[in-house]
């Protein structure tokens, strides 16, 4: 038997996070991205040609007017730049890990809008 789809005013947080997770993971995919680990519902790590990145995610559901806040000012800048020095320090095979951000406003069953920011940040060994 199929799943139910949940309609939008339903979705709890954690069903927003999870269906943000998995359409940015698919969406990356289809934009030709290998996917390495889809395990958390903030952010999604794959890579691109030669970089890694670490993919920020925000998701919002319902009728809402705009796309969910990229966090890419103060303290969510910071947190970017951080998630890449650590990957980078834990996979020394990693030449260069930039951080991309993802907003998805999921607005009914099979719709969503998705706005992706490529380069938010980047560090890389000859920088």
């Amino acid at each position: 038997m199929a799943e139910e789809t949940k309609s939008t005013e339903a979705m709890t947080e954690r069903d927003v996070a999870e269906q943000a997770a998995q359409l940015a993971a698919s969406y990356l995919e289809h934009q030709g991205y290998e996917v390495l680990d889809a395990s958390s519902m903030a952010q999604v790590v794959a890579r691109d040609g030669g970089d890694h990145v670490i993919v920020a995610i925000r998701g919002a559901a319902g009728e809402c007017d705009g796309m969910p806040d990229l966090d890419l000012d103060g303290e969510g800048e910071r947190l970017l730049r951080r998630s890449c020095l650590l990957y980078a320090a834990d996979h020394p095979e990693a030449e260069a890990v930039r951080a991309d951000a993802i907003a998805i406003a999921i607005v009914g069953e099979g719709r969503a809008r998705l706005r992706h920011l490529i380069g938010a940040y980047r560090w890389a060994e000859s920088e």
